[in-house]
């Protein structure tokens, strides 16, 4: 192959291969099946950057659990 082939080559490789990428990350957070109950998660919103609750020791310990 000459050069400019090669890179055209490359570039619809990749472009493939991207394609593939996305239209896989979409489809790996469907369901699989029925929803079922299980462990309930709760979400905390901290400021940016915030340490003062991972730092504590007592609090990564057992604090965050409650």
């Amino acid at each position: 192959m000459t050069m400019p082939h090669r890179y055209m080559f490359l570039a619809v490789f990749t472009l493939l291969a991207l394609i593939n990428v996305a239209s896989g990350a979409t489809e790996a957070c469907l369901l699989a099946g029925q929803r079922k109950s299980g462990m309930n998660i709760n979400f905390y919103q901290y400021s940016l950057k915030d340490s003062s609750t991972y730092s504590n020791a007592a609090y990564m310990a057992y604090g965050y659990a409650s």
